[in-house]
């Protein structure tokens, strides 16, 4: 029981020291004149304005020509894969009609809408 009773007492000393090593730290900060109120608060104006000047420059970046020429390799890029599936849609229905020869446009047209209004995409 002592020996509890010496560390309940001596981690009150201790908690008392660091409590006062606390208010000693605090009230050596320099606020005179409010200083370093008015210093966080520049802080926090600055990086309102640093993350205002990013987004303006992200915005930027869409002219940048690097990316101009990316998306432009993209899009070509792109239209070669749609032209790609147009022309394996076209082979199919080729295919069909000459493997089964009862079939005639129209009847296609009506089975398979898609062809309707499938075209190449020009550049």
């Amino acid at each position: 029981m002592e020996d509890y009773d010496a560390k309940t007492d001596k981690a009150k000393a201790e908690i008392a020291e660091l409590a006062r090593q606390l208010d000693k730290a605090l009230d050596s900060r320099d606020n005179t004149g409010c200083v370093r109120d008015r210093l966080l608060e520049e802080q926090s104006k600055l990086q309102e304005k640093k993350a205002a000047l990013e987004l303006e420059i992200k915005n930027f970046e869409r002219s940048d020509p690097k990316i101009v020429v990316k998306m432009e390799q993209d899009s070509k890029m792109a239209r070669d894969a749609a032209n790609r599936w147009t022309d394996n849609c076209f082979v199919i229905l080729q295919w069909i009609q000459n493997s089964k020869p009862g079939f005639s446009s129209k009847e296609l047209e009506k089975s398979f809408p898609i062809f309707k209004d499938l075209d190449y995409i020009e550049a």
